[in-house]
């Protein structure tokens, strides 16, 4: 997706990832009610160079120590057992099937596994698979996005009412919601679009949002942060 769903992203459905190794192992059998399965087991090999086919920033492979936010999901329905087959569980109160449970590998604080802020690091090593162990390093910009976030949601609910607003007060924000060693954000809007951003004394670390929910660093020596692009 070049942006989530709620951004108006469509889904890159005609995609063939050239490389792609997919490995599974069953302790049990497919589709067959009549016994008791015990696991099952997937492997997947992404070629970080079809990857960044599509990538929207420099085209360079990733080098140890860089860190990307991933998600991984998988969709489970509760089932029932009719004439020897699987079949989705009605509720009897709305006559359709249950909704579906998401499992992810991080929280995601709702039921939703496209919101890109808060999907979980994937801290690339060079080390072979397997043969040590190597610290993450979290992000240090990490709590800086997350006020971000909070920027844009505010001003995307003020925006269903008139429009974008370059106000702290007019989105419910004052000064105590922030930490006291971060500068206030300035925001710059108009009726259609929106950007925000900390300022930043060393010009460094720091970020600037936008309408898309899209967030890079200002002065750019830093490779676009794509946590909120939904790539």
């Amino acid at each position: 997706m070049y942006k989530p769903y709620r951004d108006g992203g469509p889904a890159i459905i005609g995609w063939d990832i050239t490389g792609l190794k997919v490995g599974t192992h069953i302790d049990g059998s497919i589709n067959n009610p009549a016994d008791t399965d015990k696991s099952w087991t997937v492997e997947v090999v992404l070629p970080l160079k079809a990857l960044l086919k599509e990538w929207p920033g420099p085209r360079v492979l990733p080098k140890g120590g860089d860190k990307w936010r991933m998600d991984f999901s998988r969709v489970e329905w509760r089932i029932v057992t009719e004439d020897g087959h699987y079949k989705k569980e009605i509720n009897p109160v709305t006559g359709k099937p249950y909704p579906e449970y998401n499992w992810v590998w991080s929280p995601q604080g709702r039921i939703n596994m496209h919101m890109p802020e808060m999907w979980g690091y994937l801290q690339f090593s060079e080390m072979p698979a397997g043969s040590n162990m190597e610290a993450f390093v979290p992000d240090p910009d990490l709590d800086l996005k997350c006020h971000y976030g909070g920027l844009l949601c505010r001003n995307r609910i003020f925006r269903k009412h008139k429009s974008y607003s370059s106000s702290l007060e007019d989105i419910g924000l004052k000064k105590s919601d922030f930490p006291d060693s971060m500068p206030l954000p300035e925001i710059l809007s108009t009726t259609t679009t929106f950007e925000s951003f900390f300022p930043s004394s060393d010009n460094i670390r720091g970020w600037t949002i936008y309408q898309d929910g899209r967030i890079v660093n200002l002065n750019m020596k830093i490779m676009p942060d794509v946590s909120m692009t939904g790539f």
